[in-house]
């Protein structure tokens, strides 16, 4: 048998390289394909809270928490918490590129109340909308109408039926903010006579660091509501167990400590 030639040699080198190449692909992107981003573009508390710190960046909340949970339920599957912007979003998902599933929203925001053009899960949890006032203020409300003629705190880019119209008509004064916290800033302050809050967002607050005796809010709420997980066409191979496990937490007491950790379960005192 003749030797072996350099070029032979270099072929079969080559050859190699190539395999191993195709095989470290293969794996990686097996790797890669287990990873599923969760978005959110609630970034206020106590649903997505974002903290950056000259070391390091920490993200955590009731959305990171359920994040937690998904994982700790199933070890297929490793789901990571995204912060995106809404707009971003919904252009992600109309133009069916968006490579997850959306956290915490509900079918009428996405304008599929037949729940047909995207997969829904169960409630994650149950929520509303509230109107709060300054505690020396004497609003009171049963319809959108009789708001007319007050000035609104309202975090920018927010759409609350009913309210916003009356801001389009210039029957309300609208003042834009960049959170809910400023929100409660402009009422503290009478900069703005009413603001639309989560009654989640403002449990926290009253239970961190603003008195809740400073705010009254109003009996009747703004919207009650349920925030779901939206999972797109392109993810439908994650509904049936994502289903599955949101159902299993509707009765388990390790979810439900949860949310109970973030007052979810305790009503705000209305008048």
């Amino acid at each position: 048998m003749r030797p072996i030639t350099t070029a032979i040699r270099l072929v079969i080198c080559a050859l190699g390289l190539i395999a191993h190449h195709g095989y470290a692909n293969t794996h990686s992107n097996a790797y890669v394909s287990n990873k599923v981003q969760v978005y959110t573009y609630h970034e206020k508390p106590p649903y997505f809270i974002h903290e950056n710190k000259i070391t390091q960046s920490t993200q955590h909340g009731i959305y990171q928490d359920f994040v937690n949970y998904l994982n700790a339920q199933q070890s297929n599957i490793r789901y990571e918490l995204r912060f995106m912007p809404r707009l971003r979003l919904e252009s992600q998902l109309t133009k069916e590129k968006l490579d997850g599933i959306i956290i915490g929203v509900n079918p009428l925001w996405f304008k599929d109340k037949e729940q047909t053009k995207y997969l829904w899960t169960n409630a994650i949890m149950k929520d509303k909308d509230m109107f709060l006032v300054n505690s020396k203020s004497d609003i009171n409300f049963t319809r959108p109408e009789e708001f007319i003629g007050l000035r609104f705190a309202i975090a920018r880019g927010s759409y609350y039926k009913g309210i916003t119209e009356l801001a389009k008509e210039r029957k309300i004064t609208l003042s834009p903010t960049n959170s809910a916290q400023q929100n409660l800033e402009m009422l503290a302050h009478n900069r703005a006579d009413v603001t639309i809050m989560s009654q989640l967002t403002a449990n926290y607050f009253f239970n961190s660091q603003y008195p809740r005796e400073k705010f009254r809010i109003l009996a009747t709420p703004h919207d009650i509501f349920e925030r779901m997980i939206l999972i797109p066409g392109s993810q439908k191979h994650l509904h049936q167990e994502l289903s599955i496990i949101v159902e299993k937490a509707a009765l388990d007491k390790t979810w439900q400590d949860t949310l109970e950790k973030w007052h979810v379960t305790e009503l705000v005192t209305t008048e």
